[in-house]
């Protein structure tokens, strides 16, 4: 029965974790300061590519899945809800106007400082209900695992380097672009740091980010 309920209590913490991230895209996307930097790198490889760019989405998911594997994160439950329920909750968010847009300067820049902030409480619950990783993510913490570098670093690097090959393959860039890619490793860092489950359930056998066999 303890079995259970922890699983119930991670899956409320995955769950949540999905729709904070969702709002986070959404509070991004309505600042109207320029996209994130993994869609500048997937609007610029369907410029040159024969697929939309949500199939660029989804091959490039199953490509970071793989990749993860290899730097010894593995995949769980959480990969495979993060590829489908984050994009849910941020469609939902938009329909029902839930965040409105942005009518001035000041509060596009609001939306975008705060659109960071939630991004990394969003990455922290969902990462440490330890039910597995998202694709981009997991990718992140196998590098910061082998590399022994720190979350906030091996993101910033990440984000920048997909975002300099998205620019270059036409991708549109703005000046919000560059503000998150140097911004969100911090952010991501701190949500995985503070943001935790409870304390009992830290002894109980996690069910992804363990390594591949």
């Amino acid at each position: 029965m303890e079995g259970y309920k922890a699983l119930v209590i991670r899956l409320i913490y995955l769950f949540s974790g999905f729709f904070v991230l969702g709002a986070s895209i959404v509070f991004v996307l309505k600042a109207d300061l320029g996209v994130d930097s993994w869609n500048v790198f997937h609007t610029g490889l369907a410029l040159h590519l024969p697929f939309t760019v949500g199939q660029v989405m989804q091959l490039v998911g199953v490509l970071l899945i793989a990749a993860s594997c290899f730097f010894k994160i593995k995949p769980g439950l959480g990969t495979v809800l993060n590829m489908y329920f984050i994009g849910l909750f941020v469609d939902f968010i938009i329909k029902w106007n839930i965040i409105p847009p942005a009518d001035s300067l000041l509060v596009s820049w609001l939306y975008m400082v705060f659109g960071i902030g939630l991004h990394g409480i969003g990455a922290g619950m969902y990462i440490n209900a330890r039910l597995g990783a998202g694709p981009r993510d997991g990718l992140m913490l196998g590098l910061s695992r082998i590399t022994g570098r720190s979350i906030a670093f091996i993101k910033t690097v990440i984000e920048l380097t997909v975002l300099t090959i998205g620019f270059f393959l036409g991708g549109k860039v703005g000046i919000g672009t560059l503000i998150f890619a140097l911004s969100i490793g911090h952010s991501v860092q701190w949500g995985i740091k503070h943001i935790r489950v409870p304390a009992f359930l830290e002894n109980v056998p996690k069910k992804g980010n363990s390594p591949c066999s």
